[in-house]
């Protein structure tokens, strides 16, 4: 609902030129930053939920489990610590609905297509430069292969904790394999994952299946001129 507002804003009220250049406005201003709040607070949740799990795992483990409360807080503040020292770009940018009503916004304001949503954001001491080699989608920087299978996506669930996405069997029978609990097969990233940490992503459903659409074209097209030539 915040994101439909924020879009009707957008599209019908004079939006401010520097703030468009930045794929907002005056008016979805306060929108962004209430997104921002969101973002967190579903992270800190998330934090919560895996210091609990970790307790619960040392007790199903048998392990004895002294100051329970001490240690459930700890785990909060060393999660929440650890978030809090991200930059902006690092918080924000991988964000499923961040992401999402940051590129609402932008179509609403621009035909041009939205740049990754970290070219928005500040940069700031500590960020680094993605890989170039992937495909340009909603604000980020998004590869429309799945890491498991390797092959493009078809229907995608994305993490709610990382937002990576994987091929819905793929990711599935892996968390299947390993007792519903296992570290993201992206590169170089240890977000943990559950089952209940995914959720559909209609949005790259759409765009992978058009990406495939558009690389079947280049293909007949490509097969096309070699007969061409061969003929």
């Amino acid at each position: 609902m915040l994101i439909e507002i924020s879009a009707f804003a957008a599209e019908h009220l004079d939006g401010d030129q520097d703030m468009s250049a930045l794929g907002l406005s005056k008016h979805t201003e306060p929108q962004e930053a209430l997104m921002r709040q969101i973002a967190d607070s579903s992270v800190e949740v998330q934090v919560r939920k895996e210091a609990l799990a970790a307790l619960r795992q040392k007790l199903n483990d048998g392990d004895p489990v002294y100051n329970a409360t001490e240690q459930y807080t700890k785990a909060v503040e060393d999660g929440l610590a650890a978030r809090n020292a991200k930059t902006t770009r690092q918080r924000y940018g991988d964000h499923l609905s961040y992401k999402n009503f940051r590129t609402r916004v932008w179509n609403t304001l621009s035909d041009d297509p939205m740049p990754p949503l970290n070219d928005l954001l500040p940069a700031e001491e500590g960020d680094v430069d993605g890989d170039d080699d992937e495909v340009l989608m909603g604000g980020s920087r998004t590869d429309y292969r799945c890491p498991l299978s390797i092959s493009t996506m078809k229907d995608p669930l994305s993490s709610t904790v990382c937002s990576h996405s994987y091929e819905r069997e793929a990711i599935v029978a892996y968390l299947q394999q390993h007792r519903d609990h296992v570290t993201c097969p992206v590169n170089g990233c240890r977000a943990t994952l559950r089952r209940s940490n995914l959720q559909e992503n209609p949005s790259l459903k759409r765009e992978a299946q058009a990406y495939a659409r558009r690389q079947e074209r280049k293909r007949l097209q490509a097969q096309a001129g070699t007969s061409s030539i061969v003929d």
